[in-house]
């Protein structure tokens, strides 16, 4: 190689395909649904998050940051050890929203956003909050 020339690293190209978020619609199902022993504590889960969307509006109503980040937070945890990788993500931003702005418009939105994926995942049944609220309140 003489002076003039130069030389550049070029990063290695991956072989894997990153995780590529859901699509704006559809279902979400566990990536650890076909994992022995799993479906019992994943079908738990997804039948608490219908009560988690109903927490999460009422912190919104209330502008109780403290416990829709609380909220959040858990979610954020969670879904991924569910194998919920969109619900660990999108948390993350309200989260970040939450902690960063104090902005309750941004807020509203990015916990609106988590809502959406969370009623997209597969065995969601709003009537579960529902329910659950009705016995509560008898």
């Amino acid at each position: 190689m003489n002076k003039t020339e130069t030389t550049t690293s070029v990063a290695p190209v991956s072989t894997t395909t990153p995780a590529s978020p859901p699509p704006a619609s559809g279902q979400i199902k566990s990536s650890l649904a076909d994992k022995p022993g799993m479906m019992a504590i994943i079908t738990e889960f997804v039948d608490g998050l219908p009560s988690e969307v109903q927490k999460m509006n009422t912190s919104l109503e209330k502008k109780d940051l403290a416990s829709l980040r609380q909220i959040v937070h858990q979610l954020r945890g969670s879904g991924g050890g569910y194998g919920f990788t969109p619900i660990t993500d999108t948390a993350n931003t309200a989260q970040l929203s939450i902690d960063a702005s104090g902005n309750t418009e941004s807020i509203t939105a990015q916990v609106n956003a988590l809502i959406e994926v969370i009623r997209r995942v597969e065995g969601y049944d709003e009537n579960k909050a529902q329910k659950s609220a009705q016995a509560v309140a008898q």
